[in-house]
């Protein structure tokens, strides 16, 4: 190497010593790093890092005071550090791939596995053959590598030719899936493409000048050799930094990953979202919720295209399909069926409308909007069309549902019920992967745009709502500009009657308790829907009771119920005229 040169080599070494350093140190302090594929990161950083560690060989005094098996073992472990770094980002493209192309996520430890093995057998073996070879370990880069122009450099084409073209094969096809995908997949692949190429352009030139020497450039001893030489032992040393930069290219990423790893404080929540990218978990986090959404939409259409029109009542009690969806077998549990064919019937429900609105390319179109996790399992998902709510629910919600579906459905589909309409429970089991429990739900109002919300309840603590929304304090009745509900004597008294019916029938069910929720707009519009419809004070409103199960608060239910209807009656009054 040109003597100018090694100053700005060794720079490049210890600064790209440091960054490797910094990736292994965060994922052992940071926990979200730990989560799959953290762990490829890992294992290429710490291949890495004896990469770069390996090039301080290039200074001659380092170099000299080395005999040959010493340099051999160095260029021999070289050579494994290369081959595991290459296999881990390989591993991390075809995760990425899988990640987008399956329609079911799997759990990974079973391959990760599998890579772990590959990997160490892939490097190892050859690793070995070098390690008691009778070659020099004196690289044409001037490291402790492989000898210069000895038949072995052809492991260096071999490990090049096929972990490349695999890598850009799988980037090429992840892309190719992702055309369809929503923004933020397309940005988190774009990220990852960028990590590749970064690798690929900082790893590639010094392996491919050693296998092109052997073979091409064996008797050459040209000015140009020299200068491509140099200029592959620079960027060599460089490519620690380089692949750290493309790992943290993300703004803000490095400052918070340096305060964590400085023990600063830090909001948690902020730091996760910052460091998402670097650790991929959340990435991969978002393509299974894009799979979830998928695969939960699906079903519900391939369930609604193969149920006829007439939605005919059966003999069993819940209603058992069998899907293959792209090639895996897909069990879907419709739970209560002739209670909820009694709804759609009584809403008037057609077929077509129901594939419309569980149509999946539709919902999946910008979904990230419509949709709300609840913790690491559960969700909330708005269907495209605003109509209707898919929400993730326990074993023990989907039993508690089911146990009351009879005496709910009875009263729901009643003309004056202002019950919040259910409209099917489910679970969704691929083979091999857990079972997803959901219910789907009316979302009240959606005719109404930019409505605002007020809520009644009867006590100040509801435990944990099966319907995600935000409720009030106690006795009270709250919105934006919203205080009493003015009503005409009549329909004041029709209110209150089906509010005393709805509120009986819940009081009756173990456990519940409920919630009233207004949603309306100032501007007086045509509604289609007259079910639940209110129009007071110049307000186009709809009304409804949401359920809510407690097992918490243990509150008598007559006694809620005493309280919610006397807050009902307090807040919805006569008009006065």
């Amino acid at each position: 190497m040109f003597i100018w040169l090694i100053p700005v080599a060794l720079f490049f070494v210890a600064i790209s010593t440091v960054c490797e350093v910094l990736l292994i140190i965060g994922y052992f302090k940071i926990p979200q790093m730990k989560k799959h594929p953290g762990f490829f990161i890992l294992a290429q950083s710490i291949a890495q890092l004896y990469i770069d560690i390996h090039w301080i060989t290039i200074i001659n005094s380092v170099r000299s005071s080395l005999d040959d098996s010493a340099c051999r073992i160095l260029g021999s472990f070289n050579f494994y550090s290369f081959v595991i770094a290459w296999s881990y980002t390989l591993f991390l493209s075809l995760e990425v791939y899988l990640k987008m192309s399956r329609p079911v996520s799997q759990n990974p430890s079973k391959r990760n596995k599998i890579y772990f093995v590959i990997a160490q057998v892939s490097a190892l073996i050859p690793a070995i053959v070098l390690l008691i070879s009778n070659q020099n370990g004196r690289s044409a880069l001037g490291t402790c590598s492989i000898e210069n122009q000895s038949s072995y450099n052809i492991l260096w084409a071999l490990n090049l030719l096929i972990n490349a073209p695999l890598c850009v094969y799988f980037c090429a096809r992840s892309l190719w899936i992702s055309r369809k995908k929503s923004i933020q997949i397309k940005s988190g692949l774009k990220y990852h493409l960028y990590v590749v190429l970064v690798f690929t352009l900082s790893m590639a030139p010094g392996q491919a000048f050693d296998a092109i020497n052997w073979y091409i450039l064996e008797s050459s001893n040209s000015q140009i050799k020299d200068w491509a030489a140099n200029l592959a032992a620079l960027i060599g040393c460089m490519s620690g930094t380089m692949i750290f930069a493309a790992r943290v290219s993300q703004k803000n990423i490095l400052r918070s990953l340096w305060n964590v790893l400085l023990n600063r404080k830090i909001k948690f929540t902020s730091f996760s979202h910052k460091v998402s990218l670097l650790t991929y978990h959340r990435y991969f986090d978002f393509l299974d919720k894009d799979m979830i959404v998928k695969n939960t939409v699906l079903c519900l259409h391939l369930v609604f295209e193969n149920t006829p029109e007439e939605f005919p009542e059966i003999f069993e009690e819940d209603k058992k399909w069998k899907f293959d969806v792209m090639g895996v077998e897909c069990y879907v549990n419709q739970y209560r069926y002739n209670c909820f064919a009694r709804v759609f019937k009584s809403e008037k429900l057609s077929k077509s409308s129901l594939l419309l609105s569980f149509d999946a390319d539709l919902n999946l179109n910008d979904f990230q909007s419509r949709y709300k996790a609840i913790d690491d399992i559960n969700f909330t998902f708005l269907t495209h069309d605003s109509k209707y709510f898919i929400k993730s629910i326990s074993k023990s919600n989907l039993n508690f549902l089911c146990n009351l579906s009879k005496k709910y459905t009875d009263r729901q589909i009643e003309d004056d019920s202002y019950l919040l309409a259910i409209y099917g429970l489910f679970s969704i089991e691929f083979k091999n992967t857990a079972c997803i429990n959901f219910i789907v739900y009316e979302k009240l109002g959606y005719e109404l745009k930019d409505h605002k919300k007020a809520v009644l309840v009867g006590n100040s603590r509801l435990g944990h709502p099966l319907v995600i929304d935000f409720y009030a304090n106690r006795n009270s009745i709250i919105g934006t500009d919203i205080e009493y509900v003015r009503l005409p004597r009549i329909q004041l008294r029709k209110i209150i009657k089906s509010i005393e019916i709805d509120t009986l029938v819940l009081s009756m069910l173990k456990d519940t308790l409920y919630y009233l929720k207004i949603v309306y707009t100032e501007e007086i519009v045509y509604l289609q829907n007259k079910k639940k419809h209110l129009l007071f004070d110049g307000n186009a409103a709809y009304m409804g009771i949401f359920m809510v199960w407690n097992q918490i608060e243990k509150i008598k239910p007559q006694e809620y119920r005493a309280q919610f209807l006397k807050d009902f009656n307090s807040a919805f009054l006569l008009e006065s005229f």
